[in-house]
């Protein structure tokens, strides 16, 4: 106490002196998770916390599951709505960078809207999607507003796709884009984006029609097939016991074996 009272106000002292600095039975001080009845983290806790945090509609991200679109774009689509995405802002606030701009705007700070919608580059792939007229007043609102009118709305359609959906696909390919454009330096921006994004998308929505009128089942007979001459073929296989032992082998061949 005397020590306290040497570099710390009374006011303050009173307080660290109600602290309860242990209990009968001598048990160590441990660190906890709150969010947890029994203190243990789960990832269910953590995930209620980080959405309870958002300013965004609990519809919302029901509806980022429900998108009819690859996992990864998924996954990123969760990451882009809560503004996780490393852009520079993010890295400068973790120490990251030391400078907050857009390598492509010099001295306006990248944000999540300007990574993906005011970026003159980003604004080169919405002009050549040509946004549904229903969609282009959005591009005048804030982050929040901007992201959930078009991942929201249902009914909105662009071509054959439903626009919320080609809405993700178009906002990866302009993270993928900045990001190849920040470290790759033989970069250069396609000069057909909508292209690029019409065909990556069509492909991935017609290998993942689920088909309602399956025709009968037929067994598949696979065997081992000799390579091509001049080719090499590695074959692989693993197995792991109930006792937890792993074990993997290789066979390594040529086309005259």
């Amino acid at each position: 106490m005397d020590m306290l009272t040497v570099c710390l106000p009374d006011n303050v002292i009173d307080h660290i002196v109600v602290v309860p600095i242990g209990t009968s039975n001598d048990a160590y001080d441990k660190i906890i998770w709150k969010l947890s009845s029994n203190g243990s983290f789960n990832v269910k806790s953590a995930y209620a916390c980080s959405i309870s945090a958002s300013s965004l509609p609990d519809c919302f991200w029901k509806g980022i599951w429900a998108l009819k679109i690859p996992p990864k774009l998924k996954l990123f689509s969760w990451t882009m709505v809560q503004g996780r995405l490393l852009t520079n802002v993010q890295r400068f606030r973790r120490k990251l960078t030391v400078d907050p701009s857009c390598k492509f705007c010099p001295g306006v700070p990248e944000s999540m809207v300007h990574l993906l919608r005011d970026c003159p580059h980003a604004q080169l792939v919405w002009n050549a999607v040509n946004v549904p007229q229903s969609m282009q007043q959005t591009f005048n609102l804030d982050w929040n507003g901007w992201i959930s009118a078009n991942t929201l709305q249902a009914n909105c359609k662009w071509h054959s796709f439903v626009w919320k959906d080609f809405f993700i696909f178009i906002c990866w390919f302009i993270w993928k884009w900045r990001n190849k454009g920040v470290f790759d330096v033989q970069f250069i921006w396609p000069t057909n984006p909508l292209e690029v994004i019409l065909n990556y998308a069509s492909e991935w929505f017609s290998v993942s029609k689920v088909d309602n009128n399956p025709s009968e089942k037929r067994p598949a007979l696979l065997h081992w097939q000799k390579p091509l001459p001049g080719v090499f073929k590695l074959n692989v296989d693993g197995s792991r016991t109930h006792q937890g032992i792993i074990g993997a082998g290789w066979c390594y061949q040529e086309s005259h074996w």
